[in-house]
């Protein structure tokens, strides 16, 4: 799935008024957003934008509406950055976390926590090769399932699913 983040100008004054305390913000909906101002002042607001792993011609557009509805005090902001790529999800959202054979270690699919989630994986190999495997091996206990559909069916069967969550995500 792709994730995008887009960093406007700096927003000056206006920007003390947008988030308390200066607190990383994420929402709990499926297409997530999440945000925060930068030390000079910019507001960094990034998520997921839409149902393929193509990102958006408009990708400024759909930001600036999303902010917009988040923040609807700040006029139509200017972005001087914007970046992002795809993003390996599980299905059930959880790091696919193990090892193949006794010296091989493996992690991935951090499904939008790569920054928390790879720092915790990297620290449990490092123990788990230091001799250390309980936490290790506690993540390579959950059970992993490939999305359904076969390689036919499954980017169509993904892209169902994503309208289907991104519609809940505008009634609830």
């Amino acid at each position: 799935m792709g994730s995008y983040i887009c960093a406007t100008r700096p927003l000056g004054a206006q920007a003390g008024e947008l988030i308390r305390n200066n607190m990383a913000v994420a929402d709990s909906k499926y297409l997530t957003s999440y945000y925060r101002m930068s030390a000079d002042g910019r507001l960094l607001f990034g998520g997921r934008t839409g149902l393929t792993q193509k990102q958006p011609a408009n990708l400024q557009q759909v930001m600036r509406a999303r902010i917009k509805h988040i923040f609807p005090q700040l006029p139509a902001p200017q972005f001087d950055y914007c970046w992002g790529g795809n993003i390996a999800v599980t299905m059930n959202r959880m790091p696919d976390i193990g090892r193949l054979g006794n010296n091989l270690y493996y992690a991935h699919g951090f499904s939008g926590h790569g920054i928390l989630m790879a720092s915790m994986a990297g620290k449990l190999m490092a123990q788990a090769i230091a001799g250390e495997t309980g936490r290790f091996d506690l993540f390579g206990r959950i059970r992993h399932r490939n999305y359904p559909g076969g390689t036919l069916l499954r980017k169509p069967g993904l892209a169902l699913a994503m309208l289907y969550f991104a519609l809940r995500d505008l009634t609830g």
